[in-house]
């Protein structure tokens, strides 16, 4: 009997000890790499693009002209030039054009002028081939440069062509592009411009060329100007 007591009490404490083990083991914590990010809300409105282009005044020719001006009508009679059937010009009358353009942007933009087709004003060409041009234009571009007069119009051509370029933080855009002429009634060689309607009237002149691709001209204006705002990108 009492070695079967000693032989239980053995086992006993051999099961003791295998718990005690266990129980360590179970209660060791294990670590392992962790990581943890959050995005916060993000949002984003269209840019604005807030430009208009509004033409103001379009009264460059006209069939009619009162006081130097053209007008839309004659029904009182009392216009002093009367074109046949269409739009005239003669010493003593004028024309405009004014084109405005306004606003901001959160873009970079490009403001610009463009002349297409042909560019014609009144001309009067010697036999020799001297140019003689009554009509005097004047154009007030998009880039701020003073106003330019100029009869020749090769030298307004080119500033019929123009570029402005708008970045985001420029002031408002406030821009006035104009362009006049004017066929002076006193000031003038009235001897040639007596020619010139003579010409017009399908008379021939001594000593000037007839009305032609190298000759006189007695068209005036120009094919098509276009004003164009566009985002730019770079």
């Amino acid at each position: 009997m009492k070695k079967e007591t000693k032989k239980r009490s053995l086992v006993v404490a051999g099961m003791i000890g295998l718990l005690a083990l266990v129980g360590v083991t179970a209660g060791k914590t294990y670590a392992k790499y962790v990581g943890n990010a959050e995005a916060t809300a993000s949002n984003a409105t269209v840019a604005k693009w807030g430009f208009t282009v509004t033409v103001q005044e379009n009264n460059l020719f006209g069939q009619y002209y009162k006081g130097g001006v053209a007008v839309a009508d004659n029904t009182d009679s009392s216009a002093v030039v009367v074109g046949g059937s269409g739009n005239v010009v003669a010493p003593g009358t004028h024309g405009s054009l004014k084109v405005q353009i306004n606003g901001t942007a959160e873009v970079k933009a490009q403001i610009k002028i463009a002349l297409t087709g042909e560019f014609k004003t009144v001309d009067l060409v010697s036999d020799a081939g001297d140019h003689y041009y009554p009509v005097k234009w004047s154009v007030k571009g998009i880039d701020g440069s003073d106003v330019v007069e100029e009869t020749n119009p090769e030298t307004i051509k080119a500033e019929l062509n123009q570029v402005f370029d708008y970045k985001p933080g420029d002031a408002t855009v406030e821009k006035t592009i104009e362009i006049s002429w004017d066929w002076a009634f006193t000031g003038n060689d009235d001897a040639k411009d007596t020619l010139l309607g003579q010409l017009a009237a399908g008379e021939e002149v001594e000593g000037y060329k007839a009305v032609g691709a190298d000759g006189s001209n007695l068209t005036i204006g120009f094919d098509s100007l276009a004003i164009s705002i566009e985002q730019l990108n770079a």
